[in-house]
C-alpha cells in the first residue's frame, strides 16, 4: 500500500467511537478531581489579595491573665473543612525536667478576614 493510501483509508466508525469515547472519560475524570468549590475558592483569594493558608504554620503566643508564664507553639493548618474553618496540629516545645520536649495536639479553628 503506498503512503498516499493509508491517509485516504477509514477507520472503522466503532473504533472512531471508542477512542471519542475513551477521550471524554478521561477528560471527565481530570475535571472531576478538581472541584468546583476549590476553584470558586482559588479565584476568591485571588481578587481579594488573600493567601491560602492551607499548608502553613503559624506563631502563637498564649498569655495568661493571672500572670503565669506565656505558652508558645506554632499551628499548622492541615486542610479546610467548611467556609473559614480548618483542621491542623499544633506543635508545642515545653522544657520538662530539664529535656526539651515537643507536644503535638489536633487543632480546629476558624480564621476570620
Amino acid at each position: 500500500m503506498a503512503r498516499d493510501e493509508l491517509w485516504r483509508t477509514k477507520m472503522d466508525p466503532s473504533i472512531t467511537s471508542s477512542i471519542i469515547k475513551v477521550a471524554g472519560t478521561l477528560i471527565v475524570a481530570i475535571i472531576g478531581k478538581i472541584s468546583f468549590s476549590k476553584v470558586a475558592s482559588m479565584f476568591f483569594r485571588h481578587s481579594k489579595s488573600i493567601q491560602d493558608m492551607k499548608g502553613t504554620r503559624w506563631y502563637c503566643k498564649w498569655i495568661y491573665e493571672d500572670g503565669r508564664a506565656p505558652i508558645e507553639d506554632e499551628i499548622e493548618i492541615l486542610k479546610w473543612t467548611k467556609k473559614s474553618n480548618f483542621k491542623g496540629f499544633g506543635h508545642q516545645t515545653r522544657e520538662i525536667d530539664g529535656q526539651k520536649r515537643v507536644f503535638n495536639y489536633q487543632i480546629t479553628g476558624e480564621v476570620s478576614p
